[in-house]
């Protein structure tokens, strides 16, 4: 399998996880021949470590199809002073645009801790202006998260080159803390997606210290 391959599987099976009630992060190891050979998570407290090695086969199994040993599992569990159990992390769930002439009009779905939420924004088909729109939705649907606890507004978002590799970078300004925050993502193999993904990688470790959001509404 080639080396694009496996990150990008890894990056989505990752992502699976990391929507698991449990679970703050996760990092998957495949091997050459592209079967996994580690899933390491970093679970919250409250739930044993074995439940929470039940919950990723049973993840995995239902959204890929994949039958995962146990024993590849590794569990470590933050101490409950140390978890930012109540706080925000919030990982791309979709998105949707829609085009009609020139214009553009993008919706971005996030989720985080069993909600999902939509943010939207309009611009024009020109690349700059789509990048444009879908981080701006990005953070609509972070603000739909946050309200007034968190405000961010979009400083930049461009492509660059890097060890010969397209890279999405996006420069978010807090408008609550006052600091410019930097995310990045490589760009392929999908560009809208690293649009997103470098938005929450600009925001997301400041959105672990804020409460945890109330309520389970649906995407909208």
């Amino acid at each position: 399998m080639e080396t694009e391959q496996v990150l990008e599987q890894a990056a989505r099976w990752q992502q699976l996880l990391c929507r698991l009630e449990s679970v703050e992060t996760a990092h998957v190891v495949f091997a050459p021949d592209g079967s996994p050979a580690e899933v390491h998570v970093l679970a919250r407290a409250g739930k044993n470590a074995k439940a929470v090695a039940r919950d990723v086969q049973s993840a995995l199994c239902a959204g890929f199809g994949v039958e995962v040993d146990h024993k590849i599992i590794s569990v470590a569990q933050l101490h409950p002073a140390l978890a930012p159990a109540a706080g925000i992390r919030l990982v791309f769930f979709g998105m949707e645009v829609h085009t009609q002439g020139r214009a553009l009009e993008a919706g971005v779905t996030l989720a985080g801790f069993g909600q999902c939420r939509t943010g939207r924004a309009c611009g024009s088909t020109l690349p700059f202006s789509r990048r444009q729109c879908i981080a701006q939705a990005t953070l609509e649907a972070v603000h739909a998260f946050t309200g007034e606890a968190a405000r961010y507004e979009l400083r930049a978002v461009d492509c660059a080159e890097l060890s010969g590799k397209d890279v999405t970078v996006a420069q978010v300004l807090s408008l609550t803390g006052g600091k410019d925050l930097l995310g990045s993502a490589y760009t392929q193999p999908d560009a809208d997606a690293a649009v997103v993904r470098s938005v929450l990688d600009a925001v997301n470790r400041q959105l672990s210290f804020l409460p945890r959001p109330t309520g389970r509404p649906g995407p909208g």
